[in-house]
């Protein structure tokens, strides 16, 4: 185990008093819990999920932001900044024929 495989957690099992719990096998409750997580690539085997994630750090229903901290977790843990692609111009030399 290791750290909290929520976007911008870094809860760690090491030095946090919160449990931590392992995804689902079931693929639909696991496919559910990467979306509550905002993760859209693939877990490992040893991804975990703290229990702050949790709605009275229970994993009965799968994660879920408690009313009184989901605004504080949204400013707390955006979502990571999208790439920006380069705006590529084009420079056109006009040609005049000055004869």
């Amino acid at each position: 185990m290791g750290y909290c495989w929520a976007v911008g957690c870094n809860h760690h099992n090491q030095r946090e008093k919160c449990k931590f719990f392992t995804l689902p096998k079931d693929l639909k409750s696991r496919n559910r819990w990467l979306k509550l997580l905002k993760r859209s690539e693939q877990p490992g085997r040893e991804c975990v999920v703290c229990s702050y994630h949790f709605k009275n750090g229970h994993r009965i229903n799968g994660p879920e932001l408690q009313d009184h901290l989901k605004k504080a977790f949204d400013n707390e843990f955006p979502q990571p900044p999208q790439k920006r692609r380069n705006q590529i111009t084009k420079k056109v030399t006009i040609l005049t024929d000055t004869q």
